[in-house]
This record gives structure tokens, C-alpha cells and sequence, in this order.
């Protein structure tokens, strides 16, 4: 009957140790399933980074050619002695509040 009851302890024991292996390996498939999930996710998300920072480069050099064409579309219709004319009033203009500073 002693016999009995070490099998029937060692027969429990290996019960439980089974079961705690089942909930590790439970455990295990979860979280590797999660790890292949968050990988995809973060793949995902650089590939929309590297889309999002290659549209800022794009936007930012659209800009500066942007702002390159409004000051040449401005002063490039304009001919020679047209400059020359506004260069005189701005040069008057400048003289005329320094003047008006001074006083």
C-alpha cells in the first residue's frame, strides 16, 4: 500500500509538471504569434515612414522651386530700365525715411 501511494504521489507530480508544461508551451505559441504580429506592424510602419519622409523631401523641394518661380515670375517680367526705375524709387524711398529718422 506504500507503494501505492508514492506512485500515486510521483502519478500527480507528473500531472502537474505536465500541466505547467502545457500552460509554458500555451504561453510560448501566444507570444510568438504576438512577436510575428508586432514585426509585421513595425515593417509596416517603416515602410510608411521612409513613404512619409520621401513626401516631405518631394513637398520641401517643390517649395523652394515654388518660392525660386514667384520671385523670378516678380522681377523676371520686368525689362531693364523697369529695374533700373524701381531701384531709383526704393533708393528715393530709402533716403526719404532716413531723413524723416534723422530729424
Amino acid at each position: 500500500m506504500a507503494d501505492l501511494t508514492k506512485h500515486e504521489v510521483l502519478l500527480n507530480e507528473l500531472t502537474n509538471i505536465h500541466s505547467l508544461v502545457s500552460v509554458v508551451l500555451n504561453n510560448f505559441k501566444t507570444l510568438k504569434e504576438d512577436k510575428l504580429n508586432l514585426e509585421k506592424s513595425i515593417s509596416t510602419i517603416k515602410q510608411e515612414n521612409e513613404n512619409l519622409l520621401q513626401r516631405v523631401e518631394a513637398l520641401e523641394n517643390q517649395l523652394d522651386v515654388n518660392k525660386d518661380n514667384s520671385l523670378n515670375s516678380l522681377f523676371g517680367s520686368m525689362d531693364s530700365g523697369e529695374k533700373e526705375e524701381l531701384k531709383v524709387k526704393i533708393q528715393n524711398l530709402i533716403n526719404r525715411l532716413d531723413i524723416h529718422l534723422s530729424s
